[in-house]
């Protein structure tokens, strides 16, 4: 009995000791040839995607770039991830030109106290972000420059659309020196019942930015509405309110509109082709500008990054 035992004990040992082995195996040449999931993509499964040194007209070369940890356009400016997502097969002409979006521009401490620190780049980032830019070679331009090259189907070369929304002050105390400084041209996007109130624009600021020849001023409602949620009636008045008093005030025509909240509909962009808007701004993001979505062309909201971090 005790030997038996023994062997019996002895035989078991083995037996453990082959599967044990048999295990190990299978987990090396499980890791080694089958590829693990997710490789090559970020954490929300959106890519980045970084244009290629030559401008192609049409589909232009494209590279995927691993992103890093995506967060919803909901949440802050401030604090969004350095990812631009694009589309990897556009319709139609197409132009490969980013349009920067951005809110408020001051000292993020300026912007923590007024409360509004969560749609504010640092003037010294945007500074550095504006100097990017004309270092690395990219021509700014304005929305209507673009919006009249996607129709023509004229290339454009290495260009940039630098948009601010809302008509805030900050935009001429802070915005518009830098711009001047970089030689930048700076796209408002001017709700204008908003102006002459606490925290925005004056008339006469708006008048000073645009005659400088430095920026340009665009149709974003009267009221900053949410277009869709209106009737014909209410649709009506707040962007043709916006786009006679742009005119009237400027003495320049107002034909291009954009979208407060990035919220449209058929029935908004029916609207604006009746009263001869030739394009609108969403806040869907993309850096390829088609014929076939002039009236729905995107943007991609900037954070405190470097704008190298975002694809240009």
């Amino acid at each position: 009995m005790n030997i038996r035992h023994s062997l019996y004990k002895k035989n078991k040992g083995i037996v453990f000791l082959s599967l044990g082995l048999m295990v190990v195996v299978l987990l090396i040449v499980s890791y080694t040839y089958f590829p693990k999931k997710n490789d090559n993509k970020s954490v929300s499964g959106i890519s980045q995607v970084r244009k290629s040194n030559s401008t192609i007209l049409g589909l232009q070369q494209v590279e995927n770039v691993t992103s890093g940890n995506t967060q919803n356009s909901s949440v802050n400016v401030a604090s969004i991830s350095p990812t631009i997502t694009t589309e990897v097969n556009p319709s139609g002409f197409c132009l490969f030109v980013p349009v920067l979006l951005y809110h408020h521009i001051e000292p993020i401490a300026q912007a923590k106290s007024e409360g509004h620190a969560q749609l504010t780049v640092d003037a010294n980032i945007f500074d550095s972000q504006m100097k990017y830019l004309k270092d690395n070679g990219y021509k700014s331009i304005s929305a209507e420059e673009l919006v009249n090259a996607i129709i023509s189907h004229h290339n454009l070369g290495k260009t940039v659309v630098v948009t601010l929304d809302d008509g805030y002050n900050d935009a001429y105390n802070f915005a518009f020196p830098i711009a001047k400084k970089y030689g930048i041209i700076l796209n408002l996007m001017i709700p204008t019942g908003l102006l002459e109130n606490k925290g925005y624009m004056n008339w006469g600021q708006l008048k000073e930015m645009v005659h400088s020849g430095q920026a340009q001023a665009y149709d974003h409602t009267w009221s900053h509405f949410s277009l869709p949620k209106g009737d014909d009636a209410k649709i009506q008045m707040e962007i043709m309110t916006a786009k006679n008093q742009l005119e009237q005030n400027l003495g320049k025509t107002a034909k291009i509109l954009t979208y407060p909240y990035g919220t449209t509909s058929q029935k908004v962009i029916t609207a604006l082709q009746k009263n001869g808007f030739i394009a609108a701004f969403s806040t869907l993001p993309s850096f390829y500008q088609c014929d076939s979505f002039l009236f729905n062309l995107k943007r991609n909201r900037i954070g405190n990054a470097s704008l190298s971090a975002y694809g240009l």
